[in-house]
């Protein structure tokens, strides 16, 4: 070959080289994304099993969950909700007593002593059924209390004046009879003439209550209204009364508490109106929550004043009680000591009745019902005027035979049951 022909043939392998090079070149970058491609899902597996091993294990999201299950507030809350007993709509209280005392007023025991014409006594006979139904209402703090006492012996009307009348509502005619007894002409007819019944039946008091009561720094503030109704002749009245009172945020194991109540409106010609009572009261459980438990209690009325006529102020009771619960059962022994008598020595307290009708307000006597009417008592109060004797003489003397002390302390028991519904 000449030298021209392998000169040429050296040029062409030389360019074959050159493409060839150049093509690699062009090639190799598709290649690596492909194979670049191709290795990254197992790259992103590898490295996805990796990262959740490294959170499997990491320690904050290990704090992190295990402080989640074992969180304190959480598990308070749960028990607090588990152990937390829900409150009753409404509670029912009943129970059987021989009277009721209201702020050392004996509602029922000096009515039905002046029914029966006894004497004033400590201890009385008027048997009533109390019931009292506790409604929690909706709204937290606020709770209505409805009170319905009921006399169950006593309540039918009986002729307590003993007079002797031709018609009802007519003059006692007992003098007269006495005159024809005497020899005397008999100047009415004897076929007419017999006793008539009064109204004074034992009869009902309701008392309705509503308290709205809240915290504070100081303690249990309570708020609300007092109303009372008595069915009682002859004087039947209502009353209501606003309340404030306060449960102090100390000594708790005596459980203090003092309610104010203050009378806005009253019946009978607004004697009673503007007049407040104060009332502060301890207690204390003994073996609370168990099935048999003690609960002593004290509470002492102030009256500012008792009536707008008398306007007189004093101590109206120290009223002790004694509790013993059986489950839901209990028994009460209540005993009422009234220290100021001269709140209690007028005519509002005790009706007018005597030939003296408590003219001396400060010596704390009142009229025996027992010694008012009928022939025997008539036979003495005129042996007594017919006296020759001065007219001192005879008030005195009469006074003496009629008059009785004031009963200063009063006892109750009742038993009874309470539901929570």
């Amino acid at each position: 070959m000449s030298i021209k022909a392998l000169f040429l043939i050296s040029f062409i392998i030389g360019t074959l080289n050159q493409n060839l090079s150049a093509q690699e070149t062009k090639t190799s970058p598709e290649t690596k994304a492909v194979v670049t491609e191709k290795l990254e899902p197992a790259k992103r597996v590898k490295s996805e099993s990796k990262d959740s091993e490294t959170k499997s294990v990491e320690p904050s999201s290990t704090k992190s969950v295990e402080t989640k299950s074992v969180e304190p507030s959480s598990t308070n809350t749960v028990e607090t909700k588990t152990a937390e007993k829900p409150k009753p709509d409404f509670i029912l209280t009943q129970f059987i007593a021989n009277d009721v005392n209201f702020r050392g007023i004996s509602i029922y025991g000096e009515k039905l002593s002046r029914r029966n014409l006894n004497e004033y006594q400590s201890f009385s006979n008027a048997w009533l059924l109390s019931s009292t139904v506790a409604f929690q209402l909706p709204l937290t703090g606020l709770k209505f209390i409805f009170t319905a006492n009921n006399p169950v012996l006593n309540r039918e009307n009986k002729d307590s004046d003993q007079r002797l009348q031709i018609a009802s509502g007519g003059e006692d005619q007992t003098q007269n009879l006495i005159n024809y007894l005497n020899g005397s002409r008999l100047k009415f007819d004897a076929a007419a003439l017999k006793s008539r019944k009064e109204y004074n039946g034992l009869r009902d008091v309701f008392i309705a209550q509503m308290y709205y009561d809240w915290e504070t720094k100081i303690g249990t503030m309570r708020t609300g209204f007092f109303f009372l109704n008595n069915h009682n002749y002859p004087t039947k009245f209502n009353f209501g009364e606003w309340v404030l009172g306060l449960k102090p945020a100390m000594l708790k194991v005596l459980s203090p508490e003092i309610n104010v109540y203050y009378r806005f409106t009253s019946e009978l010609g607004g004697i009673t109106n503007g007049n407040i009572h104060i009332r502060p009261s301890i207690k204390h459980d003994f073996m609370k929550d168990s099935f048999f438990r003690i609960t002593p209690s004290l509470e002492m009325g102030y009256q500012a004043a008792n009536n707008n006529i008398d306007r007189r102020y004093g101590i109206s009771d120290f009223t002790s009680k004694l509790q013993f619960f059986l489950g839901s059962f209990f028994v009460t022994l209540i005993g009422v000591h009234r220290p100021d008598l001269y709140i209690y020595d007028n005519d509002r307290n005790f009706t007018k009745t005597g030939q003296f009708s408590d003219i001396n307000p400060n010596d704390g006597k009142t009229v025996d019902p027992s010694k008012t009417v009928g022939v025997q008592n008539q036979l003495v109060l005129n042996t007594i005027n017919n006296s020759n004797t001065h007219e001192v003489v005879k008030q005195f003397a009469t006074r003496n035979f009629q008059e009785q002390n004031i009963v200063q302390n009063i006892f109750i028991v009742n038993f009874g049951y309470t539901l929570k519904f």
